[in-house]
């Protein structure tokens, strides 16, 4: 399996850092909406929006075995 070489040459090209700024720009004036928008919308309509972008804000919970907090099968009888 060949590995591909990733390089950073262009990366700070002036047309890179414009690009790059112009959608931090974009990006965070739809943010800013997000509030007025989020309003206008039915609450129904407005949780899917909001559980849709939890991924993004929220830290990932991993999840936990099935016997999580049971005791061990040779601990029963002390409880």
């Amino acid at each position: 399996m060949s590995k591909r070489k990733t390089t950073t040459a262009g990366a700070d090209a002036p047309d890179v850092r414009a690009i790059h700024k112009r959608l931090k720009e974009i990006v965070t004036g739809e943010i800013e909406k997000l509030p007025a928008l989020l309003e206008q919308l039915p609450a129904v309509e407005r949780v899917k929006v909001i559980t849709e972008l939890l991924p993004y804000c929220a830290p990932k919970l991993d999840k936990a075995p099935h016997n999580y907090g049971e005791p061990l099968a040779g601990d029963w009888g002390t409880y």
